[in-house]
């Protein structure tokens, strides 16, 4: 009686072990299901909205151009910087549909910088640099796709608010994780009162957030109005960096 009753107890255990399990897998697959409903609702979202928006931009700066021919240069930036972000959307519909991104973490970033090289035609813009440390190696797509925006989030608040003459993002390869520091030498900011209105603020709100969904980290290291120093023109008053 009592040798059946150890084999009823394991064969009990063995049951409710075969049960979490397959509660696990159920629960893990209605979760890959919603998220890839939310990332379907998103793409339409973009494509209905931002996408068909920066669409209209660039045709009615082509109907501007004809109307004013002494502001062709000036109307053709416009278009210039509607169509390079009507393809960021597009390409971000794209992924989101597809969760596919076939490109390393490196490619990534140097498309970031290139971009943003594009729209420097008026020469206001920093010098920027990608810097990679340490032996590179293959991540998952969320994993490059988490760090790209992280990185275009950064580089368009240099861009937007620093007012810095060079900007160095280094991309840095550790043992157990990978982190991506973005240094300027412009003006720095209160790390603990972002901007707001008309010129942002939700910027690395949303970054934090994007960051914290995918298991890294954010840290910000800056001081409001303090100039760099004049002996090291890449000593930063604005640090951020992402780390995953």
């Amino acid at each position: 009686m009592y040798s059946r009753l150890l084999l009823e107890t394991d064969r009990n255990r063995q049951l409710v072990a075969q049960l979490q399990a397959a509660q696990s897998e159920l629960a893990d697959s209605e979760r890959r299901k919603g998220i890839a409903e939310e990332r379907q609702r998103l793409a339409q979202d973009i494509h209905d909205t931002l996408a068909q928006g920066l669409n209209s931009i660039v045709m009615l700066s082509r109907g501007a151009r004809r109307t004013h021919p002494s502001a062709v240069a000036e109307f053709g930036r416009i278009e210039d910087a509607a169509r390079e972000n009507l393809a960021d959307a597009r390409r971000l519909v794209r992924d989101l549909a597809d969760r596919a991104p076939q490109t390393t973490l490196e490619q990534a970033l140097r498309t970031v910088i290139t971009r943003v090289e594009a729209l420097d035609d008026l020469g206001e813009q920093p010098r920027w640099e990608l810097r990679i440390d340490g032996t590179p190696r293959e991540l998952r797509p969320e994993q490059v796709e988490t760090l790209q925006r992280a990185a275009q989030s950064l580089v368009a608040n240099v861009q937007r608010h620093a007012r810095a003459q060079r900007c160095v993002l280094t991309l840095a390869w550790w043992p157990d994780r990978v982190s991506l520091d973005v240094v300027d030498d412009g003006r720095g900011f209160d790390p603990s009162a972002p901007l707001r209105g008309r010129d942002g603020g939700d910027g690395l709100r949303l970054l934090r957030a994007r960051m914290d969904r995918a298991g890294g980290t954010v840290a910000i290291d800056s001081a409001g109005g303090k100039a760099p120093p004049s002996a090291s023109p890449c000593r930063p008053t604005g640090r951020r960096s992402a780390h995953e």
